[in-house]
């Protein structure tokens, strides 16, 4: 693949600057499967901040920083010319995704007019990602919403390393497509040196040292620090501080005097090269981001890397960076941070294990990954078509007497050139008993169709399954009690040439009491905050298509909630609601068709319907209860109910009476869950 990949580098020092050289290393990395490498072109910045807003000695590294090397036009904020210049290298080039980074609104302009600039040339807005650092800026400054706004929904892709980041992005821009990337570790790979070499080197005692390093901002609570620091005993341990100040030093050397701790901090206001961070991670027992306010830090991975205890506090995306090492506590209370001290301090390392899983999360491989899948997710909007592989997820129980004519119909679809198809049968039951069922007499016609048990109930954890036994990039669903058209598996894949997820439509299969209908025959695309107060009614999950990266993405299906649970349905109505949460669009392709068995009997029909409206309400009470959008859709479905039961009531119309009085029933139990239900099912970015 290529890349275009935007923003500061070396030889400019901080942390964005780190952050693009080390995506572009981990994107020209070998592929750990097959060898490939991803050709990338690197647009640096000319210059920076004037002098006047840059509060350091110095925006250069202090060993100089070697450029990166396959550098394109440099950008100059200053200088509209290099936009231009930068916009038609880059339409030229073509590459598959162009990532530009985004910290601080004083490049707003530049960078709003180069993401406007690119679709005008012919570049694919599903193409552009922005990677976000600071939503708004640590400090305030006049426009600042207004400012972000303008460069992130120009973008077809926000990525951004933590989930409050994004919330932030979506409060922003609703229709942002989010992803959340783990902050990776950006300092080069280099050995630690021995605790007692490293302390000879930095002049540093024997006795237990915390290090608290990085720019030293208002935010970052150092007055915290202190404050926490005397409130133990002197010969618990000495504070290092090591790192610029962006803030005046003599206030806080005054605060350490007056607090009576002076001779237990040390102050080493400089910024430190890359070959000096190892000799600080050694030489300290103990790591503390003490902020108050944060979105990231670029700190906590090297104390990963260098296997230090870590206390953290709780802004920002601090403490789910590596919940397996980190010691967490309230931000700006310095109570809190005293006791998570000296009990850290006291206390064994976290065991290797550990450290390792929070390493390899922060590996500069995940953002290899992360953004290979984004590129090949846009490319595959944008290019020719080719071929592809799409895997069909059938779950059953076992059951269903129409399984088997859902299969042979799965077997009989018409596909046009280059597009293939398998079909994944995820049963509750064993593989030999599904065999038996479907006869000797069953031809799969040359489609690879495998039959895979999966104990667990729960028609989520079965779709699960069905995603991890798939080979597909695209990802179809069905139940066992639908049949699908022929040409469902072709309209599937070619609406996801273009769009990331789809529903289909649902027609009647028999005379019965309808159930799971979809029957618009106009192609809709849902998104936004209208869709996200409506998703029950986007489409249902017994025709629902995706794009393996963008399902991977979301995190897949939520096992709390659905059939199978307590809750008994509204699976799809979470997972679309999660999507457009994200940005997702969600299609809907008329031409995509199933045809859905229909309940005979009029209680099998009120049983579904007293489910569905149970799964709704129990969506919004356990699954999602910090969303809007789900408690909206609880709430409307009750009133509606309530609202239709006084007036079945009052027109003497006993069907209407008896449905509102189970859609009633439905949401109350939904609100009121018993308390040995599942529990949350709150689904987590990755």
């Amino acid at each position: 693949m290529k890349f275009a990949v935007v923003g500061p580098a070396p030889p400019f020092r901080g942390g964005i600057a780190a952050h693009t050289a080390t995506l572009v290393r981990a994107l020209r990395a070998s592929d750990e499967d097959d060898g490939a490498r991803h050709t990338v072109t690197v647009h640096p910045y000319r210059r920076l901040y004037p002098r006047l807003l840059f509060p350091g000695t110095s925006q250069l590294a202090p060993d100089g920083g070697a450029p990166l090397p396959g550098a394109g036009a440099a950008l100059d904020p200053y200088d509209p010319r290099t936009w231009r210049r930068v916009a038609d290298e880059i339409a030229v080039a073509a590459p598959d995704l162009a990532v530009v980074q985004w910290w601080h609104p004083w490049f707003a302009p530049m960078l709003a007019w180069l993401l406007g600039a690119l679709p005008a040339r012919g570049f694919a807005r599903e193409r552009l990602a922005v990677v976000c650092h600071n939503v708004l800026p640590h400090q305030p400054v006049p426009l600042q919403r207004t400012l972000a706004r303008s460069v992130l929904r120009r973008a077809g892709h926000v990525v951004v390393h933590a989930r409050s980041e994004a919330e932030r992005v979506l409060a922003l821009v609703p229709r942002a497509r989010v992803h959340c990337v783990p902050m990776p570790c950006l300092a080069p790979e280099a050995p630690a040196p021995s605790r007692e070499a490293a302390r000879a080197r930095l002049g540093l005692d024997a006795r237990p040292w915390v290090l608290c390093f990085g720019l030293v901002r208002a935010y970052k609570g150092l007055d915290d620090l202190l404050v926490a620091t005397a409130a133990t005993p002197d010969d618990a341990f000495r504070v290092l501080i090591a790192g610029e100040f962006y803030v005046r030093e003599a206030p806080l050397r005054a605060r350490a005097r007056a607090l009576g701790i002076e001779d237990r901090v040390r102050i080493e206001n400089r910024f430190f090269a890359d070959r000096e961070v190892p000799d600080l991670f050694a030489a300290a027992d103990l790591v503390v981001l003490p902020y108050r306010r944060a979105t990231q830090s670029a700190v906590l991975p090297l104390a990963v890397r260098y296997r230090r205890k870590l206390v953290v506090t709780d802004a920002g995306g601090l403490a789910e960076a590596a919940p397996e090492v980190a010691r967490v506590v309230p931000a700006a209370s310095p109570g809190a941070l005293a006791a998570a001290l000296v009990e850290a301090l006291a206390a064994p390392a976290p065991d290797e294990g550990a450290f390792a899983a929070a390493e390899a999360r922060q590996h500069p491989a995940g953002l290899r990954r992360a953004f290979a899948a984004i590129a090949a997710e846009s490319r595959g909007s944008t290019a020719e078509p080719s071929p592809v592989l799409a895997s069909v997820v059938v779950c059953t129980q076992g059951t269903e007497p129409l399984l088997r004519d859902c299969l042979v119909a799965l077997c009989d679809q018409e596909l046009p050139d280059g597009v293939r198809h398998e079909v994944v049968v995820v049963a509750g039951t064993e593989p030999a008993a599904i065999r038996a069922m479907l006869g000797e007499g069953f031809d799969c016609a040359g489609v690879d169709v495998r039959i895979v048990h999966e104990p667990e109930r729960g028609l989520n954890h079965k779709r699960n399954r069905g995603v991890r036994e798939a080979r597909g990039t695209l990802l179809l669903f069905t139940d066992d009690d639908c049949v699908p058209d022929r040409g469902w598996v072709a309209a599937c894949c070619a609406a996801l040439r273009s769009h990331a997820a789809l529903c289909g439509r649902v027609v009647p299969l028999n005379r019965g009491y309808r159930a799971s209908v979809r029957t618009a025959t106009a192609a809709r695309l849902h998104r936004g905050r209208a869709a996200r107060a409506a998703a029950w009614r986007i489409g249902c999950g017994n025709n629902m298509a995706f794009r393996r990266a963008t399902l991977d993405d979301l995190g897949g299906f939520c096992p709390a909630i659905g059939v199978g649970t307590w809750s008994g349905a509204a699976c799809d109505t979470e997972l679309f609601l999660r999507a457009l949460r994200r940005g997702v669009a969600i299609a809907y392709v008329p031409d995509a068709v199933v045809l859905h068995r229909q309940p005979r009997f009029r209680a099998d029909w009120l049983r579904k319907r007293r489910a569905y409206y149970r799964g709704v309400s129990y969506l919004a009470r356990r699954v999602h209860p910090t969303d809007w959008a789900a408690w909206w859709m609880a709430a409307t479905r009750l009133l509606a109910s309530a609202a239709e039961l006084v007036l079945g009531t009052l027109l003497l119309r006993r069907t209407a009476v008896t449905r509102a009085l189970v859609q009633c029933r439905g949401c109350l139990e939904g609100l009121l869950p018993p308390a040995g239900d599942p529990g949350s099912g709150r689904v987590t970015t990755r």
